[in-house]
């Protein structure tokens, strides 16, 4: 998961002290607690974060009863997109200091 996000944190970018932040919690889908595309690399600010919004959020209690799949896969997508665009801009800017 490291090398697949840059060993950057992929909310803001940072490099450094990372951590594994599981985008679906493992006490909702302890399945995907290995799945690399469950999970994000975050900097210690960003992973706290997201996981005090995740415990403050009063919907988590009646989202985590509900199913849990049409959730995931939507979380999961639009974490990945933004993943996706942060790279493809990472890749370009290297491929263009490479050119030089």
């Amino acid at each position: 998961m490291l090398s697949r996000d840059g060993f950057r944190c992929a909310k803001c970018g940072r490099a450094g002290k990372l951590e594994a932040h599981h985008i679906e919690p493992v006490h909702i889908a302890p399945e995907l607690a290995y799945d690399v595309g469950n999970g994000l690399t975050l900097c210690r600010a960003c992973h706290i974060d997201k996981s005090t919004a995740a415990n403050t959020n009063p919907q988590n209690e009646a989202a985590a009863s509900a199913s849990s799949e049409p959730r995931r896969a939507l979380t999961s997508l639009s974490e990945r997109s933004g993943h996706v665009s942060r790279l493809v801009a990472s890749a370009g800017a290297q491929e263009a200091s490479c050119a030089v």
